[in-house]
């Protein structure tokens, strides 16, 4: 069995009443509109976060 722990800076039941996941990239939406999966979405956060150190980006 896998199991996820999901951390909310608020003390609320949104996230699982309304059954999303908030990962605090405020700058990205949908990632379903990002194309090319795991290496789009790297890609994408390195565009949009060009201060993050180069090897944070894959974890």
């Amino acid at each position: 069995m896998q199991v996820w722990g999901l951390h909310n800076d608020t003390l609320t039941t949104e996230l699982t009443e309304e059954n999303f996941v908030s990962l605090s990239w405020d700058t990205i939406n949908d990632l379903s509109q990002i194309p090319g999966g795991r290496e789009g979405l790297k890609a994408e956060l390195a565009r949009i976060t060009p201060e993050e150190r180069h090897k944070a980006i894959p974890t």
